[in-house]
């Protein structure tokens, strides 16, 4: 189906143009509308999107979604993603390699945790649902095996990509493979993919839209560090007197920070869905509770907010 606005090619069951984001049911502009109106023999007017289709996003409207998720959870949130800083926090103050590194190794599969519960929770304020740390945590969970052989597969590569950029030509595809496969925690979580899959699919989403997903991200992560700079500036202060409260103090900031990433990913992961599948929030609630499609509408916002 060609957008009657940009001319860009989309699928036939896409309800939005993944290029311009406008709906492709409305025809305004298209050639011989003057002799042939919508519903005419030659020019049929398209199906009408399903009544609870999810509508894409600016963005502006990311932004201004992203924070508006975070201050309607944010109790939820920082119960989610506090317990994934304790590992760090104790690894400042312990001595000893071993006990470094394995705390550190597990501070790494906690934030793997809670970047996936944080998506599980989103998903579930987007159905009006009630958001509870525990149960985000059961379903991230759930798929806690899948969720941990893509992670080694995407650091693996993104190790190598890392060695590689020392030779200059290792750091676009670096970049290339973070941007393309960043979207497997919510494949793993919300759609139920499975190892390797779950990274094919974030491959399938980005795939002709890696440019605006890049640019998208980096506002995010600028949006994040930013935070985070402000955030620490209390703790940088506070460790010239005492280092380990100073530490403390830093990852507190760090733990109000998070979300934010976590969410808009998430948010950017359905904007590109709602872009080229038409997602609706009767498959959206299908996939997260493992159930088939089908049956009435879901009820729930169109857009996040």
């Amino acid at each position: 189906m060609d957008c009657p606005h940009c001319g860009s090619s989309n699928v036939e069951q896409a309800a939005f143009c993944s290029n311009c984001g406008k709906a492709l049911s409305a025809q305004e502009g298209a050639p011989g509308e003057h002799f042939f109106p919508a519903g005419g023999p030659f020019f049929p007017a398209p199906p009408a999107p399903p009544p609870d289709v999810i509508l894409p996003s600016t963005l502006g409207q990311l932004l201004s979604h992203t924070l508006g998720v975070y201050q309607k959870t944010f109790g939820p949130m920082l119960r989610i993603v506090t317990p994934a800083q304790i590992p760090f926090l104790v690894a400042s103050v312990v001595n000893g390699d071993t006990a470094m590194l394995a705390l550190t190794l597990m501070g790494l599969f906690s934030l793997l945790l809670a970047s996936a519960a944080v998506a599980y929770a989103v998903v579930q304020f987007y159905l009006g649902r009630k958001v509870s740390a525990s149960g985000s945590y059961i379903g991230a969970l759930n798929n806690g095996v899948s969720l941990l052989v893509n992670a080694l597969i995407f650091f693996g590569v993104v190790f190598g990509g890392v060695m590689l950029s020392l030779l200059i030509v290792g750091i676009p595809i670096l970049v290339f493979v973070v941007v393309a496969w960043f979207f497997y925690v919510q494949a793993v979580v919300i759609e139920g993919r499975g190892p390797v899959e779950a990274l094919r699919r974030s491959w399938e989403l980005v795939r002709g839209n890696w440019w605006r997903t890049f640019r998208l991200g980096l506002v995010f992560l600028l949006l994040v560090l930013a935070g985070g700079f402000l955030l620490s500036l209390p703790g940088w202060a506070v460790g010239r007197a005492n280092t380990t409260l100073g530490d403390l103090v830093m990852t507190l900031g760090g733990v109000f920070v998070a979300p934010i990433g976590y969410i808009g990913a998430t948010l950017i992961y359905l904007d590109l869905r709602a872009r080229k599948e038409g997602l609706t929030l009767s498959r959206l609630a299908s996939e997260l509770d493992g159930a088939p499609q089908g049956g009435p509408p879901a009820e729930g916002p169109r857009r996040p907010l």
